[in-house]
């Protein structure tokens, strides 16, 4: 097995579920830690995603099931009928049920996506219940509109409803992508109305054929339409999909056989009969380029995921011309042929740039029986570990793994859930495991365990499904249950063992030192992780300075290298990566380039010299060395004076610019001085002081 350091962490800006962060050691696939089932007498419909918090790890999906398991905790509200949606709230160890609750009316409630963000949890689906909201107060008054109608509704971490709505026209409508930023919900889905409400739209009108994609925008404070716009073709587009990027750009991701979306990128074209779609959308809701991702046959994406300019994208294929790229680790279709053609279909994943022009790299993923990737994390050294299910006997697998064999018979009905970890190039297979029982499993999502473990959920049949010794559910419930599971036995800590690390404020310049207080006297070394709560992305830096007195310890950072937004800061053991201690969050703000004039003396005589010091603050140095700026004099009536410069500073400067100026033939009086951005059109002031002539002693 390879022992090269993983990394894994979960972003949340929608429902896909980049995982970037704490380093995992080579056996994070080969150990079973913790196993648990959950689940009820009825079926459960899916597991749509799993988030691992400070104190408890969220699982979250659609049931059938009055009660969860064998719950002795009452629910924050109660099973309505039909299907509904749930949340469940569980130990770290998988012991204990924490609580739950569900989220339905009397008929149909389906759950599609899934976003934790800051202290909220945001669920997006699709309801045919016309009392969805029965009883629950929400800042819009909403009603179901069509046959199925699209909903979101917000929840605090402990589960308490905060707010929700109906979002529909007068068809069929879903919510199938989230992204939360800035007080903003961005939304997206498939529509069958044509009335679906528009607002600033670029594609005001309903495009024809079964279905459409939207793009809309809410307000978090009132829930009102910021913008709204229909998606697609004259054909059925479906199943959409939203992720955002560094830049604010979003990308709407579904499948489709319209072949006249807009802007499509130049030379790309559409081949099979269903092709997957990306539309990228500028910040200012502008849609930018269009772009067909497909073979000769039909695909259908999973999601995808948006990370340093890269586009992730992900699912199953039954095209034998895919565009998989030269030396990728498999590139030819797996699955078994006859003379007819594919029999199943394969997993495939593909890089694809930002500006949609190119795919970087492709490949397939599968064996002789079906294969879908469902889910996919990115490390920082851009290693790929994806998750879903095979029916293939001859699915890839590494040594040393937990298990190497599927337990269940090849194309029968059932199969195995796969975990997989390529090289950022996706030509080769660092690590592989399967896992699951006799019957059907089908692993959906991935999560970073605080301890560095990997957490996955999903869906079994099986009876026989692998649970440990002291697990919340350690017996099967019939039907279709759901399963987590953690690799790697590392123990995991309760919240009462986790210490409270205090900042000294809430708010930092980005390139600023950063005080935290640990209540304790550190005798052993730790890791220093950085969380962004915007993204999950754990970002490492060590103290600067680490000061011990009085039983405590104060450590000091220096956040240059840390991007603006909010964070908490976690300190880690490194003998086995056991949380010590947390922060609240704290915010990261934007770089503050501080520029000040200084004077060596308030006053002056005439006929003598003046010298300015440039303090040129955080971050400014190049670019008042690259002589982007200037000194101006104004007398009491506003007249630009001109006094000689006398010396100019060298380049090898610290801290001040010193410039000296003659006062030669200057009449007495007080004059403002400013330091001006020439790089800028309207040469903005960044600085300014005052200096007073004085008349010569007598």
């Amino acid at each position: 097995m390879n022992n090269r350091i993983l990394y894994f962490g979960i972003s949340l800006l929608m429902g896909s579920f980049l995982l970037v962060a704490i380093p995992v050691q080579g056996a994070e696939l080969s150990t079973l830690g913790a196993s648990t089932f959950l689940g009820g007498t009825g079926n459960e419909i899916s597991v749509k995603d799993i988030f691992v918090d400070i104190d408890a790890v969220y699982v979250f999906g659609s049931t059938e099931s009055a009660t969860l398991s064998n719950a002795i905790i009452a629910p924050k509200r109660n099973f309505n009928g039909g299907s509904d949606v749930f949340v469940a709230k569980l130990s770290l160890d998988l012991k204990q049920l924490l609580g739950y609750t569900y989220i339905g009316g009397s008929d149909i409630d389906t759950a599609t996506v899934f976003v934790v963000k800051d202290t909220n949890i945001y669920i997006g689906g699709y309801t045919t219940s016309n009392n969805l909201f029965s009883g629950l107060a929400t800042s819009k008054s909403s009603a179901l509109q069509g046959y199925s109608d699209g909903f979101f509704v917000v929840l605090s971490k402990n589960l308490n409803f905060i707010d929700g709505r109906y979002w529909g026209g007068s068809d069929q409508d879903t919510i199938s992508g989230l992204v939360v930023d800035n007080q903003t919900l961005y939304i997206t889905g498939e529509t069958g109305s044509s009335d679906l409400l528009m607002k600033n739209a670029e594609y005001p009108q309903y495009n024809g054929g079964f279905r459409d994609l939207y793009f809309t925008r809410f307000s978090l404070a009132t829930q009102d339409v910021l913008y709204s716009t229909y998606i697609g073709g004259t054909g059925s587009d479906r199943f959409s999909m939203i992720q955002i990027d560094s830049n604010k750009n979003f990308y709407i991701i579904g499948d489709t056989n319209s072949a006249d979306i807009p802007k499509i990128v130049s030379g790309n074209i559409k081949k099979g009969g269903q092709d997957i779609v990306v539309v990228k959308f500028s910040p200012e809701n502008l849609h930018l380029s269009t772009r067909y991702v497909g073979g000769n046959d039909s695909e259908m994406a999973t999601n995808a995921v948006v990370q340093n300019s890269i586009i992730y994208l992900f699912g199953g294929t039954m095209s034998t011309d895919f565009p998989v790229t030269s030396g990728a680790y498999q590139t030819a279709h797996g699955g078994f042929q006859t003379g007819y053609g594919i029999f199943d279909q394969d997993g495939f994943l593909v890089t694809i740039s930002a500006d949609l022009s190119q795919i970087m790299y492709g490949t397939y993923l599968g064996g002789w029986g079906f294969d879908a990737i469902n889910d996919i994390v990115i490390d920082t050294s851009g290693l790929v570990t994806v998750s879903g299910f095979t029916q293939s006997f001859n699915f890839p697998t590494t040594l040393g793994v937990y298990d190497t064999s599927i337990n269940s018979a090849s194309g029968s009905g059932t199969g195995d859930a796969f975990i997989t970890t390529f090289s950022a190039d996706l030509k080769t297979i660092s690590v592989s495991t399967l896992l699951g029982g006799s019957n059907y499993e089908h692993v959906l999502y991935l999560a970073l365990g605080k301890s560095g473990g990997v957490y996955v959920a999903g869906l079994t049949e099986s009876a026989d499904f692998p649970v440990t010794v002291s697990a919340f559910d350690m017996s099967y419930n019939g039907g279709v249950d759901m399963f987590v599971s953690l690799f790697d036995g590392s123990v995991q800590n309760t919240s009462e063992d986790v210490l409270p690390l205090s900042g000294n404020k809430p708010e930092f310049f980005q390139g600023t030192s950063i005080d935290f207080m640990l209540p304790k006297v550190l005798n052993e070394p730790v890791n220093s992780q950085f969380l962004h709560l915007d993204t999950n992305i754990y970002v490492s830096l060590a103290p600067t300075l680490m000061l011990e007195s009085a039983g405590k310890t104060k450590l000091v950072y220096g956040t240059g290298g840390l991007e603006p937004g909010v964070y908490r800061l976690r300190l880690y053991k490194k003998n086995d990566a056991t949380l010590l201690a947390e922060s609240e969050q704290f915010t990261i703000l934007p770089q503050k380039i501080v520029y000040l004039l200084s004077l060596a003396s308030s006053t002056v005589y005439p006929n003598s010299t003046a010298t300015v010091n440039v303090y040129p603050g955080l971050y400014a140095f190049d670019k008042l060395q690259n002589g982007q700026f200037k000194i101006q004099w104004y007398n009491s009536s506003g007249k630009l004076i001109t006094p000689g410069l006398v010396s100019i500073p060298s380049k090898s400067f610290t801290i001040l610019l010193p410039y000296t100026f003659s006062t030669a033939n200057m009449d007495t009086g007080v004059y403002t001085i400013q330091l001006r951005d020439v790089s800028q059109r309207a040469q903005k002031v960044l600085a300014t002081t005052k200096i007073t002539v004085v008349n010569l002693r007598k």
